[in-house]
């Protein structure tokens, strides 16, 4: 019978590309990534696919022998989000708000949201029926099942990479750990994150990511 071997959950914008493709180049067979799954098969209301409500894959969390993550802070998550652009499509850019920034998963193009104002309004009402409802929960979304339980054993953190190298390079790992920006979001204004959000909208996410913060040791601040 075959032995278990570990998984990383892949988080949206949280250099989970870039993981990826080092696992695949540098991979000895002990350790996998699964990109964009859940434990649970999505209900049918989910829209979480750009043109149809098809669910995302699904897994077996018992299959695995260690469930890990590359999580980052939510706050800096949600603004890569809105500002996600796909390869698929071409605009001219002269404004940081502006039609044609398609967001993560396409989830501007999904809803219509033209600023970034009117993505986080939507994201913050609880009566807004997000893309992917899972993620009205938790930037963390894949990480949870269905009852919204963690399913993992342990978790790195982008802001303190050198715990991922140092967890690569006990498993002997020949190649040491580097994360090249992949995918990243290129039309990010610049400026620290009170240039994005109120200290309202701080509160109400504070509440909305209460258990996500407190878990990961994360804050806005």
């Amino acid at each position: 019978m075959k032995d278990k071997i570990d998984v990383f959950i892949k988080i949206q914008k949280a250099a989970g590309t870039s993981l990826i493709n080092y696992i695949a180049s540098n991979g000895q067979g002990d350790i996998e990534m699964l990109d964009h799954a859940y434990c649970y098969k999505l209900k049918n209301k989910n829209t979480g696919w750009m043109w149809s409500k098809e669910n995302f894959p699904t897994f077996d969390k018992y299959v695995f022998n260690n469930i890990y993550a590359l999580v980052r802070n939510p706050f800096d998550i949600l603004v890569s989000y809105y500002f996600h652009l796909s390869p698929n499509f071409t605009r001219s850019v002269s404004a940081w708000d502006f039609l044609g920034n398609d967001g993560w998963n396409h989830c501007n193009i999904i809803h219509g949201f033209k600023t970034w104002r009117e993505f986080l309004d939507a994201y913050i009402d609880p009566n807004f029926e997000w893309h992917l409802p899972p993620m009205k929960k938790s930037m963390f979304s894949f990480i949870y099942d269905e009852d919204n339980n963690l399913i993992i054993d342990r978790y790195f953190k982008v802001e303190n990479i050198n715990e991922l190298k140092t967890f690569f390079y006990q498993r002997g790992w020949k190649e040491p750990c580097v994360l090249p920006k992949t995918n990243s979001t290129t039309l990010r204004p610049l400026g620290k994150l009170d240039f994005f959000y109120k200290p309202e909208d701080v509160k109400q996410l504070e509440k909305i990511w209460e258990k996500d913060l407190n878990y990961f040791n994360y804050s806005f601040y």
